[in-house]
């Protein structure tokens, strides 16, 4: 649903979209060569400064429970000849940090208007978590710049659905595309992708005649060659949790999962407080009126 100024907000956009944008390079590419460096950007550095053969390095993955595609970028700046530097070290991630603002700001704007779009564009440019991951050498400005593209992605088909269509294969393309990213960046996000994935497939059961068969045709090919692609690294993340859990393994660290589920839910919410709690029971009621809408009856 757009927002009723947003009409208000469409000529201002032409000017402020390009400026925050240009704010957002600024913040994530100043000085980016001085950076404060903690150990996993040293790790990156290293691989960099030592010219690892990038063929080797995905022969044989120094980590079970990591996929080599975030050094990989690192190594590539190399490899077409830049210097290996700390600044061209973290490159690739500042660049992913600013692609992931405009895919927020792109969602929020087909979906929400251009007044919300500015707002949410305004809050992203200058989050102090999201400067810092996108000047740092690790997996995490790659999780954050695909995931919304895969939440974008992911919106886009919801779209089509709601209108009882099947989406174009353009829109399938690139949720695959940005699930096979995304998933490569960090393991935290293959639970998101999987759990988009089976939404997408009980929405596409939902359509009928022709378009149900088209969709269901499209997106099982599309699941296959993902899970072909993703297969060894799950293979060897579960490989990993077996190890550490058996007998001879040192078993998991850390506290119980229930216990901080339900701590690090409002925590990550809106945080630790009263007012967390109550926003939680807000979202759960707006999930409970969505789950209940016409769309899903």
């Amino acid at each position: 649903m757009k927002t009723d100024f947003s009409n208000i907000y469409k000529k201002r956009e032409m000017l402020t979209v390009p400026v925050l944008m240009v704010l957002a390079v600024a913040l994530r590419f100043w000085m980016l060569g001085y950076a404060p460096f903690g150990t996993d950007s040293m790790e990156f550095y290293k691989l960099a400064l030592r010219n690892q053969s990038i063929v080797e390095f995905w022969k044989n993955p120094p980590w079970m429970n990591q996929i080599p595609l975030n050094e990989t970028l690192s190594l590539l700046m190399v490899k077409i000849g830049l210097p290996a530097t700390p600044f061209v070290v973290r490159l690739p991630f500042a660049v992913m940090g600013v692609l992931a603002l405009f895919f927020v700001w792109r969602f929020a704007r087909l979906r929400f208007g251009a007044g919300a779009a500015l707002l949410v564009l305004l809050l992203a440019v200058f989050n102090p978590y999201q400067i810092y991951f996108s000047r740092t050498a690790y997996h995490y400005s790659g999780a954050i710049c695909w995931s919304a593209a895969l939440f974008l992605g992911f919106w886009s088909m919801l779209e089509f659905f709601q209108r009882n269509e099947a989406p174009r294969i353009k829109q399938l393309m690139w949720w695959f595309l940005a699930a096979a990213a995304a998933c490569h960046m960090h393991m935290s996000v293959w639970i998101v992708a999987g759990l988009q994935g089976l939404l997408l497939l009980v929405f596409g059961f939902r359509l009928k005649g022709s378009d149900r068969r088209r969709f269901l045709t499209k997106f099982s090919v599309g699941a296959v060659l993902l899970g072909l692609l993703m297969f060894r690294w799950i293979l060897r993340a579960v490989q990993e949790v077996l190890k550490v859990s058996g007998e001879n393994g040192g078993g998991q660290k850390g506290a119980s999962a229930s216990a901080e589920f339900s701590r690090l839910l409002p925590a990550y919410f809106a945080g630790e407080n009263s007012f967390a709690v109550a926003l939680l029971f807000v979202f759960f009621a707006h999930l409970y009126y969505f789950f209940r809408s016409d769309f899903f009856c």
